[in-house]
């Protein structure tokens, strides 16, 4: 019989090579017996996973989720292959595990163990706490810029009707200018007919008696009455003497009476 044994650490160097660098994760080994062979916990090494002291560990951390995570494992331990969550508070950890076979000489194979690499993915409180602040903030911010909306579009309606109401004002102060306006255009047209209706009129009355009075002194002239053009108190007894003279001659008198009829 040949045996041949590889060194924990050297196992798990090696494990740890096969890793990204920057990989968050933890990879474990376990024999199919349920010896724990390689861990990132160095005390864990050669403790049996299933053993009282590991489990009385399991249950002070896990808080009776030890049973789920049990499950895990037996389940990972009788599989091939698999991925597995294991949820815990606020975190949620993905389990990952491939058997591990040695192949025998009759082409078959013996399965030594299992190889385990978990994940965590932690959801924090704080990382809770931030989510629920931005939200509240986007919809402070969202409120806000609503607020101010409807602000700016009420002062917009109050302005409009505002205006509205002083185009009404002005448009029928405008309205009663022009009625004015037009009212004083035609006042002005019917002063000046009247105007020149009483002008024309003036003028014709006026010119009435002034054609008398230019045929009446034509008159005098004609009948040879020199004394009346005279405003003076010496030819009262010529102006007499003339008067006297148109009364004895006839002929005097009847052109005389004649020249009158014919200034009317």
């Amino acid at each position: 019989m040949i045996v041949a044994s590889v060194a924990a650490k050297t196992l798990g160097n090696f494990l740890e090579s096969q890793m990204h660098p920057k990989f968050n994760g933890d990879i474990g080994f376990i024999d199919r017996n349920g010896t724990i062979i390689y861990s990132s916990d160095q005390s864990f090494i050669g403790v049996d996973f299933f053993g009282n002291d590991f489990q009385s560990y399991m249950k002070s951390i896990l808080k009776d989720r030890e049973e789920g995570f049990n499950d895990i494992i037996n389940r990972a331990m009788k599989s091939e292959n698999g991925v597995q969550e294991f949820k815990f508070e606020n975190s949620t950890t993905t389990i990952a595990y491939q058997a591990v076979n040695v192949p025998n000489r009759d082409e078959s194979s013996t399965r030594i163990g299992t190889l385990f690499i978990t994940v965590p993915h932690i959801l924090s409180v704080e990382v809770i706490s931030l989510i629920d602040t931005l939200i509240l903030v986007n919809f402070s911010i969202i409120l806000v810029i609503a607020s101010i909306s409807l602000i700016v579009a009420i002062m917009l309606l109050h302005w409009n009707k505002m205006l509205k109401e002083n185009v009404s004002q002005k448009t029928t102060q405008l309205s009663e200018s022009v009625g004015k306006l037009e009212q004083a255009n035609e006042d002005l047209k019917t002063h000046d007919k009247l105007q020149r209706e009483f002008i024309n009129i003036a003028a014709h009355e006026l010119r009435t008696p002034t054609q008398a009075i230019s045929g009446n002194l034509d008159l005098i002239e004609i009948m040879h009455i020199p004394s009346i053009m005279q405003n003076t108190g010496h030819n009262e007894n010529e102006l007499r003497k003339e008067f006297q003279e148109i009364l004895e001659d006839k002929e005097k008198l009847a052109d005389f009476i004649r020249g009158l009829q014919s200034t009317y």
